[in-house]
Formats: structure tokens, C-alpha cells, sequence
């Protein structure tokens, strides 16, 4: 201790120098430290049920450049990403153990989707899974969680080209619903918890194979009071539920015009919610405007969008079409499933507090009134762009250009 270091501490009070001494003591620095390159980054999980009924957990560890895989624990993706499985009764048990598994520590605050299988969907085990995520200190509320058509170990160890880690691969393609009204917008665990608590039926993304190749389109539907699981929409029945709900921000759609496909690429569409009669609980009637533009793609005739009556009448030609896809999904939704997931009940709490708090208990159970409801969906569908031509010509027409 040089003489001026001497000085200060002659100069301050005892009281503070001893607090100063006593202090260094707790300063233990990280005393929990792992060093990065020893954690696990834990980036996916897959849920299966195995043959004896007990949970099948499946969790993919990120493995770092230049260090290769545990033997018998990965085996796919060149050394990338390696899958500790384990079976177990409870979630938590199987977690406890796979850090004997793996020579690197579990890390699960950057789990990025979380894979549960239709099997394990269709059971009780579903729901004691999902809150175990839910209530977990570790898990992000933005981890986003997914049904698969297949065992969800198996879609782990399914690599695609150009991608090293299944995991990270999924985690992308699960954002594309702008580009396609066949995929809905991810479920994240923190929608999910709220949905719960709330006892609002919920849909999360549907992931399968097909020509092994991963595919994510459909959605699973699932009862809000009972996290049963009603059913999984098809793409043609979710494609209806997107554009019902106005979430359809791209796409497209089909129509017929003198006996020739027509298509028109979906740029905006919008949802008005109406009620029109909410005298009688039984009898309750809403009216549904959804308004859509979209640009011309594919016309496989001659037409001339000048005249306003032709376009017109292709308008009418893709209301028809859409129409008909709507009026099949809200059938299958509203009668078999009695799943409000098109937002009745939002719009109500929201616009008709005093009525909702009546009829609330028995909106989606005991008398399902969301059953019974009238809703009469109404499209306009409005052709903002034809493209850079505004005529199509035929075969031995000259320029369509105007």
C-alpha cells in the first residue's frame, strides 16, 4: 500500500472503510459461470408419445464449429446439431437427465420451436406438456410451438439442403404466412398462455412431410376450456379461415370466367364485424364484410380490363369462388368444431361488454351459442393492378398493350 493510498484511507470515516472491507467479501464475481463453448444451446424440442404411453422428448443441441457430436447421441447434419432423446413420465423428469447425456450443460433460454406430435395432441398429456413450458422460468415467450402430422423426432432429424440445423431451418419457414394464405401466423407460447387463461379456443401451425420435403400448412385447432383438440384444417380450409379473419395479407385466389382459370394475387384485405341482432341469445346475428385488392396473375383467355363491366363480372367470379371457400370453413368451425377462432367473441367483449357478460359461459360449451349464431359473410373483392397490360390477346392477336 503506497503513502497516498494510506492518506485516503486516513481521511475516510471507519464506519465506510469497514463496510468497504466487508463488501469484498460478496464480490464472488460469476460464481454459476459456464463458459459458452460448455453450454448446450438447447434450439428445438420434439414430444412424442412412446410405446408404453410416456413422453418421448426429443431436445436438439446446437453443437459448435470444429467439435463434433457426442457418439450416439446426433448423427445427422455433419456434426451440427446432435438429438438427446429420453422417455420419461413428466417432462421435467426427462429434462433432469439429459444433462447425463450430453458432455455439454442444457441451455433452454434460446429454444426456438417446440414440436409436439398429434398423438401427444390428442391426449391429456398435451395440456400438462404446455404447462410445463408455459410455467417455466427458462422458456421465452416468443418460443413458438407446432403440431406435426408425423413423430416429431422424426421432422428433428429431417435435414433439408442448404440448412445445418433442422431446428433453425423450421424456426424460418414458420414465417412465411404473408407469402401463403394456406399457413397461419406462428403460435407462440405466450399467445398460447393468454388463450388459456382467457378460455379462447386457439390454432397453432400444422408441420408435416411430404416427399421429404417439411411442409408447414393447415392448422390445428384446439377447445380454449379444454385444450382438447377439435380437429386440423386442411390448407384449402385454412386458406378460407385467413381470408374470413382478413389475416390474409398475400396468397391468392381462384375463380372461373367463361370456363377459364383465373387468378388474382392478394395484396390487402380487411374485416368489418357487424351485429345485427342481438335480442335473443339463441338467435344472435352478425354480419361479416371482408374487402380484398389484389393484382391480375393469370387471366387463360382474352380480356379486355378496360371495359369495366368485364372487369366487373371477374370480380364477381372470384367473390363466388371465395364465397364458397369461406362458407366451408366457417361450417366445419362454427357446427362441428363450436371453436370461435374467427373472433366473434373479441369483437363482442370489445363493442358489447354488458350483452357478452351474459351469454359468455355458454359461448363455446354448455349451450354453445357460437353454434347457433347467424353470420352472413359478404365479400367485395376489389382488382387494383392488371399487370402492364390492360388487355390480354389472343393467340393471333397483336400487342395487348395500351
Amino acid at each position: 500500500m503506497n503513502k497516498q493510498t494510506k492518506k485516503i484511507l486516513k481521511r475516510m470515516p471507519k464506519p465506510l472503510v469497514i463496510c468497504c472491507c466487508v463488501s469484498l467479501l460478496f464480490l464472488t464475481s460469476c460464481w454459476d459461470r459456464i463458459e459458452i463453448e460448455d453450454r448446450g444451446f438447447v434450439i428445438a424440442i420434439g414430444i412424442d408419445l412412446s410405446e408404453s404411453g410416456q413422453y418421448l422428448l426429443t431436445e436438439q443441441i446446437a453443437v459448435p464449429g470444429g467439435q463434433s457430436a457426442q457418439a450416439g447421441q446426433g448423427g445427422a447434419g455433419g456434426g451440427t446439431f446432435l438429438n438427446v432423446v429420453g422417455t420419461g413420465p413428466s417432462i421435467m423428469d426427462i429434462i433432469r437427465e439429459a444433462s447425463a447425456k450430453t458432455n455439454r450443460a442444457p441451455f433452454y433460454e434460446h429454444i426456438k420451436v417446440i414440436l409436439i406430435s398429434k398423438d401427444v395432441a390428442k391426449t391429456p398429456k398435451f395440456d400438462d406438456a404446455l404447462d410445463f413450458f408455459i410455467r417455466s422460468p427458462e422458456m421465452r415467450r416468443a418460443t413458438k410451438i407446432m403440431i406435426t402430422e408425423d413423430k416429431a423426432s422424426d421432422i428433428l432429424k429431417n435435414t433439408q439442403p442448404g440448412a445445418t440445423i433442422p431446428g433453425l431451418y423450421i424456426d424460418k419457414i414458420t414465417a412465411n404466412p404473408y407469402q401463403n394464405e394456406r399457413i397461419i401466423s406462428p403460435t407462440l407460447i405466450g399467445d398460447i398462455n393468454e388463450a388459456l387463461y382467457q378460455e379462447k379456443s386457439f390454432m397453432i401451425q400444422h408441420i408435416f412431410t411430404k416427399h421429404e420435403t417439411l411442409d408447414i400448412e393447415g392448422a390445428a385447432v384446439f377447445h380454449g376450456n379444454t385444450t382438447h383438440l377439435a380437429g386440423i384444417l386442411s390448407p384449402e380450409q385454412t386458406a378460407g379461415l385467413s381470408f374470413l379473419t382478413a389475416n390474409a395479407k398475400g396468397g391468392t385466389i381462384s375463380g372461373q370466367y367463361h370456363n377459364h382459370e383465373i387468378s388474382l394475387l392478394v395484396k390487402n384485405s380487411e374485416r368489418k364485424i357487424t351485429a345485427v341482432d342481438l335480442s335473443h341469445p339463441q338467435h344472435l346475428k352478425f354480419k361479416l364484410d371482408i374487402n380484398i385488392e389484389g393484382n391480375m396473375l393469370e387471366t387463360g383467355t382474352s380480356i379486355n380490363f378496360i371495359d369495366t363491366s368485364i372487369r366487373s363480372d371477374i370480380q364477381k367470379a372470384f367473390e363466388k369462388s371465395l364465397n364458397k371457400q369461406i362458407q366451408e370453413t366457417l361450417q366445419l368451425i362454427q357446427k362441428q368444431y363450436t371453436t370461435d377462432i374467427i373472433g366473434i367473441s373479441d369483437y363482442m367483449r370489445i363493442h358489447h361488454w354488458d350483452r357478452w357478460q351474459q351469454i359468455e359461459n355458454n359461448w363455446e360449451k354448455n349451450n354453445k351459442y357460437f353454434k347457433d349464431v347467424d353470420i352472413d359473410v359478404n365479400t367485395y373483392i376489389f382488382i387494383r393492378n392488371t399487370g402492364t397490360i390492360n388487355r390480354t390477346k389472343k393467340e393471333n392477336d397483336s400487342d395487348g398493350r395500351d
